[in-house]
């Protein structure tokens, strides 16, 4: 977590987040005891099971975390022009980019804001659109170019497309959360599908003809 902090720290340094936000040497400490310790550990994601491969850990100590049933959104009839970023809208999250991405691509930025909000002002930029419920606004695609190890729920949405960085994705991979226009070429490409128009009724009237 340290080095991802550090690293996107470096990118934008106008984040308080970014850089103040670190574990106290004891609950690092304690972390590695109980690593060493544990005959089982329980990973939430591909990029934290890597990460403790990375360390060493034999793959036979880890195992999947159990999770709740994924949240369905249904997909909407038509494009709607707007993306949600996963999560609070935090630099964490993969703001920064998010916002770019969604600049770049001429849509809206649907974000869910709260206490750790950067910057201050998001809910009130052009393009960015504040709604708490994932459901409440219809959205092509949920996105978190997240920079650190993250797990928010709208990361397993089924019924529209995810696109998420390496640290955030249920499969461990995705687009680089520091290239703007790859992510921004990745959600374009996602929600490029075309949408499956309703069945014609022609038939029907026909057989009561």
């Amino acid at each position: 977590l340290h080095r991802d902090l550090d690293r996107a720290a470096e990118r934008w340094p106008e984040h308080a987040f970014l850089r103040r936000f670190r574990a106290p040497s004891w609950a690092i400490a304690r972390q590695e005891i109980e690593r060493v310790l544990a005959d089982l550990i329980l990973v939430r994601g591909p990029y934290a099971r890597a990460l403790c491969l990375e360390d060493g850990i034999a793959a036979s100590r880890l195992a999947p975390l159990p999770l709740p049933p994924a949240p369905t959104i249904a997909a909407p009839l038509v494009r709607t022009g707007r993306i949600r970023l996963a999560g609070l809208a935090a630099a964490r999250h993969g703001i920064d980019t998010a916002l770019a991405a969604a600049r770049q691509l001429g849509v809206t930025l649907v974000v869910r804001t709260g206490e750790g909000t950067e910057p201050a002002d998001l809910a009130t930029q052009p393009d960015v659109a504040a709604c708490d419920d994932p459901s409440g606004v219809p959205v092509d695609a949920i996105v978190c170019p997240a920079i650190c190890e993250t797990y928010a729920s709208e990361l397993r949405t089924t019924g529209i497309p995810v696109i998420a960085s390496p640290m955030a994705s249920a499969d461990g991979r995705g687009p680089d959360p520091y290239d703007v226009s790859a992510f921004a070429a990745a959600i374009s490409a996602a929600v490029a599908r075309p949408v499956d128009p309703l069945p014609s009724i022609a038939p029907l009237l026909a057989a009561f003809a």
